[in-house]
């Protein structure tokens, strides 16, 4: 009679350790999820993402947002060069002549740590840039 009564005794012991095993896989699965800081994540820029808005911002004849003044610059017509943290930023502004008439290259240069870039760099008149530059709180 004994020997009835110790499997239903052990069945629930069995069940109970097969629920802390699967309680403590689940929570083994989920660790990273739980420990992982979310608040930092979102609330920290992406340097693409401000270099997109720099870049947006210079081809529409503003100035860059992330310094004041320019690092340094050139002599060639007015290119200036900013360090905008995790990517450079050149405003390519360079006396230029095309199919004889006189005006400028301008444009946006975005330089990242990777050495990636993206560029869009066009020929404009003078008067086409004094348009798009006077406009604003152009450079």
């Amino acid at each position: 009679m004994e020997s009835e009564k110790a499997p239903s005794v052990r069945l629930p012991a069995v069940l109970f350790i097969a629920f802390l095993i699967a309680l403590i896989s689940a929570a083994i699965l989920l660790i990273p999820f739980w420990a992982h800081d979310s608040s930092n994540a979102s609330s920290a820029p992406i340097p693409e993402d401000l270099a997109a808005i720099e870049f947006q911002r210079v081809k529409a004849g503003l100035r860059p947002a992330c310094q004041g003044e320019p690092d340094y610059g050139l002599s060639d017509g007015g290119t200036l060069f900013y360090d905008c943290g995790r990517y450079q930023l050149t405003v390519k502004k360079s006396l230029a002549t095309q199919s004889g008439v006189d005006g400028y290259l301008y444009g946006p240069i975005v330089t990242f740590e990777s050495g990636k870039s993206m560029s869009d760099v066009r020929f404009y008149t003078n008067q086409e840039l004094s348009h798009l530059l006077a406009s604003k709180d152009g450079l």
